[in-house]
């Protein structure tokens, strides 16, 4: 009896017991780990092995205390159980190859706070975020709703995780018996920073106090990062004000050329325009990053 407890308990570790730095996960993908960072970083062509530790696929090379998940384009699908219980997971990229993200693959991360689900994604596997108890954003960017179980992301608070969606494909959405069970479900505007379902000043004013590093609410960092660079800074702040002045007709169109730019070096640190010509509505972000 006590050896079959402990053949069941080895089993359903998620992690083998000697990991490896570097090897393959996938007939032509291939892994490293950082120990010092934490990081993982998976490349390659083609699908992930399966780790379904349910069924003994095989043994996950990598430690569960792994924080940062780094997928690079090229590799198309999230094995099963690949991070099955990485409780101290807290970043997490997936390129735009991937297409499907399999059964039980982020079961109880649950450090995981954001997600981001690129438009390839066309599936997401029987529990894959079970138990993220932790989630409070998922952007789904595939215009129609990727299919999805009805215990896919059970354990995430549906009312208090917001869904965001790709504009105009909320019908989809709603359609959907999984997507549907969240509460709080907006579309993506590009450049409604603070997430009221609209694009005005406010959100200009949001986005300007986070550049120059003071505290602000209702920000979301993807929202803010308006050109997806991957960087917030003031390049964001013109591109906003491009995409106001296009939806509003009460504001005058102030496009680059219109900014002033101030430099450090060759950096620029900040820039300077004028709302409606009114000198005393200049703005001047500081650059937080480039």
């Amino acid at each position: 009896m006590k050896q079959t407890f402990l053949f069941l308990f080895l089993l359903l570790l998620p992690i083998a017991a000697n990991a490896e730095d570097s090897g393959k996960c996938g007939e032509s993908v291939f892994y490293s780990y950082d120990k010092e960072t934490q990081s993982l970083n998976i490349f390659g062509e083609g699908p992930m092995w399966s780790y379904d530790v349910f069924d003994n696929f095989a043994t996950v090379p990598w430690p569960n205390s792994v924080q940062k998940v780094n997928i690079e384009p090229g590799v198309t699908s999230i094995g099963s159980g690949a991070f099955i219980n990485c409780h101290d997971l807290i970043s997490l990229t997936i390129p735009n190859s991937i297409t499907i993200i399999d059964d039980y693959a982020f079961k109880l991360c649950t450090s995981l706070s954001s997600l981001i689900l690129p438009d390839s994604i066309n599936e997401i596997g029987f529990q894959a975020f079970y138990g993220c108890s932790a989630l409070i954003s998922v952007l789904s960017l595939n215009n129609n709703s990727p299919l999805a179980y009805s215990q896919s992301f059970e354990g995430v608070d549906k009312n208090k995780c917001l869904l965001l969606i790709p504009e105009g494909s909320m019908t989809a959405y709603k359609k959907s018996s999984t997507w549907s069970l969240f509460n709080n479900i907006k579309e993506d505007i590009s450049g409604d920073v603070n997430l009221d379902g609209e694009v005005n000043k406010t959100d200009l004013s949001t986005l300007t106090t986070y550049i120059m590093g003071k505290a602000v609410e209702n920000i979301n960092e993807y929202m803010a990062d308006i050109n997806k660079d991957q960087k917030i800074n003031a390049v964001d702040v013109v591109t906003l004000i491009d995409n106001i002045s296009l939806r509003q007709t009460d504001i005058k169109p102030f496009f680059s050329v219109e900014w002033v730019p101030y430099l450090e070096g060759a950096d620029v640190v900040a820039l300077s325009c004028k709302l409606n010509n009114d000198s005393k509505n200049d703005i001047r972000p500081d650059r937080k990053s480039v």
